[in-house]
């Protein structure tokens, strides 16, 4: 159940291999110097201000303490049987509703449960109810089955799943359901989402996608001032045809810090005619910051949306 936003800017970056080569597009033949280093636009700056403003009331608006979910809030357990109809159509539209009984004994829910961090530290964050937890399925499904039946939760119990968080994959609470006709459990964290930090990016326009590539993931060094980030880039370098080098950019506030890409392209020298293919590899660049990271969230560039950090 990848968010579509994410899968958006995904295929936004791919395809943006293709421009980023673009001096290579008229031709791939042998190698020449990377092209002189650009440096990030102001619109691309623009972007990265408007996504650490928009952190900046999430933060504010969230209760403390609070988690910043970087995966999926609804997983599940076991896999679908494949003569069972149409239950993983119907899951993946957020199709699960509750049984009467489930309804009737699940009205006094733990008020809180305990989230551990990569590190070992702990947190106590409040929950939500079985019955609340299954309509924030619901909501956040997106997608339709017309002809799919609802799934029937009859049985919730509390359980921990992992979670890729702004700190880390850490151990979270989660409400796991049995679902009638199949061994397929159903989770869904319990985390009052009050106590979880979200943003939401503006609306997408494929007309007018935003600028820059997407990052999926960072690393500290030592120092916590240091950030290595991954991301979905050419598959050579910039001394190879349809190559690309990378830099970056860190713009910063006091609650998070945006990584902007620059793409430093190929120089193409031989005659036109060969294109490049738009191919893309993981790549890595490192950013620098003015202060160590701390607890401030790492934020994607393209859509302002968290990555998950892991430690040094």
């Amino acid at each position: 159940m990848m968010d579509r936003r994410r899968r958006a800017a995904t295929i936004a970056g791919l395809a943006s291999l293709a421009i980023a080569g673009s001096a290579c597009l008229a031709s791939c033949g042998q190698p020449s110097r990377a092209a002189t280093a650009p440096a990030p636009s102001d619109p691309a700056r623009r972007q990265a201000q408007a996504a650490l403003d928009r952190w900046a009331s999430a933060v504010q608006a969230a209760a403390s303490p609070a988690v910043v979910p970087v995966g999926e809030l609804t997983g599940q357990i076991g896999d679908w049987e494949t003569d069972r109809g149409d239950n993983k159509a119907a899951f993946m539209v957020g199709k699960v509703i509750a049984a009467e009984p489930l309804s009737q004994t699940s009205r006094a829910p733990p008020a809180t449960g305990t989230m551990t961090l990569p590190d070992g530290t702990t947190q106590s964050l409040p929950l939500v109810s079985p019955v609340a937890a299954l309509q924030q399925i619901a909501d956040g499904a997106e997608g339709d089955c017309a002809g799919c039946a609802p799934l029937r939760a009859t049985h919730v119990r509390l359980t921990q799943v992992s979670l890729a968080t702004s700190r880390g994959t850490a151990q979270v609470p989660a409400w796991a359901y049995t679902i009638e006709g199949t061994r397929v459990q159903v989770t869904r964290v319990a985390i009052d989402p009050r106590h979880r930090i979200t943003a939401t990016p503006p609306s997408w326009n494929a007309d007018d996608p935003p600028q820059g590539l997407t990052i999926e993931g960072a690393t500290t060094g030592g120092d916590d001032s240091t950030l290595t980030v991954n991301f979905v880039g050419t598959p050579g370098p910039a001394d190879q045809p349809c190559g690309a080098d990378y830099t970056t950019e860190a713009v910063e506030s006091d609650t998070a810090v945006v990584i902007i890409v620059v793409v430093h392209p190929h120089v193409a020298t031989a005659k036109a005619g060969q294109g490049c293919r738009a191919v893309g590899a993981m790549r890595t660049a490192t950013a620098h910051l003015s202060r160590p990271l701390a607890d401030r969230a790492v934020l994607d560039g393209v859509q302002g949306l968290p990555v998950s950090v892991g430690r040094a």
